[in-house]
């Protein structure tokens, strides 16, 4: 259920930090997954595919401005994606 949607989303392209994450983030699914009911297997499909959606649209429009003939925003848009700081979600105890 979920796994066709984590393969493609592995498919995408990522840095290797990303592909890291997301590896580390399959093996622990994998892991839980006799665990977990159908319900949240259906939702963790579901924001995979809003993953891949969300990625691909980000590639589109990095690749739309790299090809403006505006000029400079290529690197712009990458240093900015590079130097915007990205917050790990941390659950405590009682959340789980």
């Amino acid at each position: 259920m979920f796994e066709d949607s984590l393969q493609v989303l592995k498919r995408q392209t990522w840095k290797d930090e990303e592909l890291q994450l997301i590896c580390k983030l399959e093996e622990s699914l994998m892991y839980y997954r006799k665990l977990m009911s159908k319900t949240l297997k259906t939702d963790l499909s579901i924001a995979f595919e809003m993953c891949i959606r969300l990625k691909i649209e980000l590639e589109d429009l990095k690749l739309q401005l790299t090809q403006c003939r505006c000029g400079g925003f290529s690197e712009t848009l990458d240093e900015t994606l590079d130097e915007t700081p990205v917050e790990t979600p941390t659950a405590t105890t009682s959340e789980l």
